[in-house]
């Protein structure tokens, strides 16, 4: 039956629109004032316009609210539906309708009403509560890091996707279990002291480096913070996130290690400098005293002896020199391929004859700068090394390739990188190193051989080469399984030096040119003296470049050749012969240090065309040097 007027008055005091109509017309036979209020239409337009309702029906809710209202009314049953209708002022409205059909004695529903409750502001905060969610839903799925929620005990009750990228693991696989169970055995203990921590006080735990295991059974470093919350039903939780610091970690352990290499690089470049000037005196005067003794002199064992020593010292030194990048190189464009042909047969007598050689050398090599000696000397160390970690015989590879650095997949070999590299790869199958072995390699005078067996510095001195020389070594090993060592140097552009073959001057090297010394250590320039004058040349000394340069000022003739040490108190030896020049440009020079410096050097390496001669040298050396330099052609350069 129809609303009647004391119903009527009831339902204009509520806080919602209480309407009535015709199931079939959707005509208003009723409406309470609060539509107005709520929508802004005057009650007459409910109650006159035909099909009211539909028309201010949300237009995305119309189809469904009207399809609901029309199975009502066949169906006959009372029934709820929230839409959205437009307003006078279109602003958008929420209503939740409840509705109930009215039947006659048939069942045939007759009249439908109905109660409107305006819930905008209740869906206003579902949709901001729905962003929210989804904001950090967002979040936890697109995290670098991973997000678990654990219970009070430790139970995984979530996992964020990422856990699955960085640990291997379907989030679904540890739901359910215990956190603690991925954490190494030996950081357990500081894991379950922190959550105690955290779940007891309700606050953020500390930060904490742990090892979590990889699906793979690898362990990755990670760093951890966990934050306690308290649910909707007062049950605490933590949210603990988990940071992969293990590429972090690696490049730290890298860095510490080069810089505890740079500092030792630093000592033994001192310490072999000063010892290079004493070797050279050591084994200048031993030889000059050798020609002074008769064969039959029983002294002259002794004096060997002292050569011997001397000249184990000035290897020792080359090595420390070579460790610490700070040895003359005389580099020029490489083909490595030509290198290891010229090596072959005495590396195949180096290695034995139970260690089978190979070589598999890539037929359009890129070239490379390069110091051919020292390279000479890489490659021989490597392949003692090789040779030495097979004992009962083996096989041993050397390749050549040339690789474009994008195929490289490194990324922190420098800034300023080249485009292509030239690779030498020696592999053995040999016993192969463990971690803390490789962890070590290339610190000097750590080795695994017996005391009488080598020095510590040969792996040193590798990495010293390559690094002066612009490369980069990679070396691959496991216990058991051989190593495998990468050494890549920058390819360069050019057409290849000619190596000339170390061979004894035929001339003699006697002379009378005269020749000025600068030398600030006594002992070096005594050697040098003695060593000129007894082979017929005229000595001018001078214990620095201004006392150098005062003495060539009042020599009045000719002055052929300025023997110079680089480093020098006061001018240094570069600059001594720029000086030297402008008064005499006929003057040739040469060059003598027992380490170099930034003066002369760029980086280690001697510039192109400047005559050098390391100490420590031994007399015939010196002088071989000297008549090379006197001899040579007049537009050869300094």
């Amino acid at each position: 039956m129809p609303l009647v007027d004391t119903d009527r008055a009831i339902f204009e005091d509520l806080d919602a629109i209480v309407w009535e109509a015709d199931p079939d017309t959707h005509q208003f036979s009723y409406v309470s004032r609060k539509a107005e209020e709520i929508l802004g239409y005057p009650v007459d337009e409910w109650l006159s316009i035909r099909d009211f309702w539909l028309k201010v029906l949300h237009p995305d809710d119309r189809d469904r609210a009207a399809a609901t209202f029309a199975a009502a009314v066949q169906d006959a049953k009372n029934h709820t539906c929230e839409y959205r209708v437009m307003s006078r002022d279109e602003r958008v409205v929420w209503l939740h309708d409840i509705v109930e059909v009215v039947t006659d004695t048939s069942g045939r529903t007759v009249r439908l009403r109905g109660v409107m409750v305006d819930i905008s502001d209740r869906k206003r905060l579902e949709a901001r509560s729905a962003r929210r969610e989804g904001y950090s839903r967002a979040l936890i799925e697109h995290a670098l890091d991973i997000v678990t929620v654990i219970d009070t005990n430790g139970v995984i009750q979530f996992e964020s996707p990422s856990i699955r990228r960085l640990l291997g693991y379907e989030p679904e696989e540890l739901v359910g279990t215990s956190g603690f169970d991925l954490i190494h055995d030996d950081d357990v203990a500081r894991a379950r002291v922190a959550f105690a921590t955290g779940v007891t006080a309700g606050q953020p735990s500390p930060f904490i480096e742990l090892r979590l295991r990889h699906k793979s059974g690898a362990w990755r470093q990670f760093e951890a913070v966990g934050h306690f919350i308290t649910t909707e039903d007062g049950v605490p939780v933590g949210i603990v996130h988990s940071r992969d610091i293990t590429d972090r970690k690696q490049l730290e352990e890298r860095l510490r290690h080069a810089q505890k290499l740079e500092a030792v690089g630093a000592l033994a470049a001192g310490i072999a400098h000063d010892f290079n000037n004493l070797l050279t005196a050591i084994v200048g005067f031993s030889q000059l005293a050798m020609t002074q003794l008769e064969p039959s002199d029983p002294s002259r064992a002794d004096v060997q002896e002292v050569i011997k020593a001397g000249r184990s010292a000035a290897s020792l030194t080359r090595q420390l020199l070579a460790f610490s990048r700070k040895q003359i190189l005389q580099p020029q464009v490489l083909d490595l391929n030509m290198i290891v042909r010229r090596m072959e047969s005495l590396l195949r007598r180096t290695i034995g004859e139970d260690v089978t050689f190979v070589t598999t050398l890539a037929p359009l090599l890129g070239r490379v700068n390069a110091d051919p000696g020292q390279i000479e000397q890489v490659i021989m160390n490597l392949c003692v090394n090789a040779r030495d970690a097979m004992p009962d015989g083996g096989t041993l590879t050397i390749e050549t390739d040339t690789i474009d650095r994008a195929a490289l997949g490194i990324d922190d070999i420098g800034r300023e990188t080249p485009s292509a590299y030239v690779r030498i790869r020696l592999a053995d199958t040999g016993i192969g190193m463990d971690a803390t072995v490789k962890a070590h390699l290339f610190e000097p005078f750590y080795t695994t051989k017996e005391r009488s067996h080598g020095s510590g510095l040969g792996l040193a001195t590798v990495y010293g080469i390559v690094k002066q020389s612009g490369g980069f070594i990679h070396v691959d090993s496991e216990v058991g399984r051989g190593t495998t060592c990468d050494i890549f140097l920058p390819r360069v552009e050019g057409a290849v030096d000619a190596i000339m073959p170390s061979e004894e001057a035929s001339r003699s090297r006697h002379g009378t040119e005269t020749i000025l010394v600068a030398e600030d250590q006594p002992e070096v320039l005594a050697v040098a003296r003695a060593t000129l004058t007894r082979h017929g040349y005229t000595v001018l000394e001078g214990r620095d470049a201004d006392e150098a340069l005062e003495v060539a000022t009042r020599h009045s003739g000719r002055i052929d050749l300025l023997i110079t040490d680089v480093v020098m108190p006061g001018l240094n030896g570069r600059e001594l012969a720029d000086r030297l020049a402008a008064q005499r440009p006929n003057t040739r020079v040469l060059f003598t240090s027992g380490y170099t410096d930034r003066a002369i050097v760029e980086r280690g390496v001697l510039e192109a065309n400047v005559a050098f001669i390391a100490k420590p040298f031994v007399p015939a050396d010196f002088l071989k040097k000297v008549r090379e330099v006197l001899d040579a052609c007049p537009d050869s350069g300094r």
